[in-house]
């Protein structure tokens, strides 16, 4: 650029200003591109977290009841009703070896979905898995006629042949340690 007084080559304080702010422009759109581009991976990162979390919830959960066991006379036995339940199974130890212990699972209703919680022993309370709607745990008690459904278990000797929490739209069966 020539400037009209002096002739010299060279560029206004106005041109500069304004080529500054169209920089900014274009540095401030890419750093939002940037920015929301990142937080894909780290969204589906968290999905897949929580997908791998509800997979091993239910294998563990599955796990617990397999491994129920009948108590010996003087022990407690497996109780259950609609919303909760307490047995005796086998708990993976600090060391990583299985050791008995007691279970309780308690299913906590939320207005859209129920939570199943599980304590091992005088532990915490840690979610289990997550199901859509009101759900229900069922027994499965093996007959000499047919196998019946019931909605509870009170201390029998034997333990269940299944475990099933009921929703209104599925059943998920879990087999007992009496199968």
């Amino acid at each position: 650029m020539k400037s009209a007084k002096s002739g010299r080559l060279g560029v206004t304080l106005i041109e500069l200003m304004a080529s500054l702010a169209l920089a900014g422009l274009v540095l401030s759109g890419a750093f939002s591109l940037l920015s929301v581009l990142s937080a894909v991976p780290s969204s589906n990162a968290q999905q897949i977290d929580l997908i791998a979390k509800a997979g091993e919830g239910e294998r563990h959960f599955r796990a617990l009841l397999q491994m129920a066991v009948v108590p010996a006379a003087g022990r407690a036995p497996l109780f259950g009703d609609r919303s909760s339940a307490q047995f005796r199974t086998r708990c993976t130890s600090a060391g990583g070896w299985l050791e008995p212990c007691t279970v309780s699972l308690q299913l906590v209703r939320r207005s859209d979905h129920t939570i199943v919680q599980v304590r091992e022993g005088d532990g915490f309370w840690q979610e289990s898995l997550r199901l859509g709607g009101q759900a229900a745990l069922r027994y499965l008690e093996r007959a000499w006629e047919e196998d019946v459904w019931r909605d509870e278990w009170r201390g029998s000797m034997t333990a269940p042949v299944a475990f099933a929490l009921v929703t209104s739209v599925d059943t998920l069966i879990f087999l007992g340690a009496g199968r």
